[in-house]
């Protein structure tokens, strides 16, 4: 019988897209303020939504002629990290994470610690979650697929694998650790996800597919 249900964060709770836009627009406002150069957003949205990645702020403040400094670069991406986003859950998270009833609530979730801690204070998840697993604190080696997060969260609970389910919604690093130690393992797919086109080998896969949560509670019983 499950009495963990341990939820990922990032295109599970909320649409990371929105993060994505809310951090731009916060360097958007930066570039204007201490640059005087408009257009920073829509260069960089663009970029995003062509599919570029790691390189974002290069490429638009190329575009823009502000540079490619080291020291630039390293000042934007640090004003899109520190920024504290405007974002939501989506409603079905919402909803399920205030009415799940019975079992004990917990989150796993990777990416740089600071930027994690302010995504979970936007939100205001701290009043449903018993226990927040931010992977960066024991290690950029310990965010997942690494068993060191789930295994946190067993040594807590002190609780078998039996106990748990685990919901995420990228199969390349969400479900193979639970997996192996014998949790259940449930994935969103939504329509807008990044990953629900991704296709991986069975041990990465979860165990049961969603296209909600609306209803989750019934799915765990």
């Amino acid at each position: 019988m499950i009495k963990i249900a341990v939820f990922d964060l990032d295109d599970t709770l909320y649409p990371e897209a929105r993060f994505v836009r809310s951090g731009f627009a916060a360097v958007d406002r930066w570039v204007l303020a201490n640059l005087g150069q408009e257009g920073f957003y829509d260069t960089a949205i663009k970029l995003f939504d062509e599919g570029k990645r790691g390189d974002i702020f290069n490429q638009a403040a190329k575009h823009l002629n502000l540079g490619s400094s080291k020291l630039l670069i390293e000042k934007l991406v640090g004003v899109y990290r520190e920024h504290l986003p405007s974002i939501q859950l989506y409603d079905d998270a919402k909803w399920i994470l205030e009415n799940l009833k019975g079992v004990k609530l917990a989150l796993i979730t990777d990416g740089y610690l600071d930027v994690q801690k302010k995504k979970v204070q936007a939100l205001g998840l701290e009043k449903f979650f018993e226990l927040i697993i931010f992977s960066d604190q024991y290690g950029r080696e310990c965010w997942k697929p690494s068993l060191v997060p789930f295994q946190k969260v067993m040594e807590y609970f002190r609780c078998t694998g039996e106990d748990c389910v685990y919901i995420g919604d990228n199969p390349e690093k969400d479900f193979a650790a639970p997996n192996v130690l014998g949790w259940d393992t449930v994935q969103v797919k939504r329509k807008e996800g990044q990953c629900t086109n991704r296709v991986m080998d069975p041990p990465y896969q979860a165990k049961k597919v969603v296209d909600s949560l609306f209803g989750f509670h019934e799915l765990i019983r």
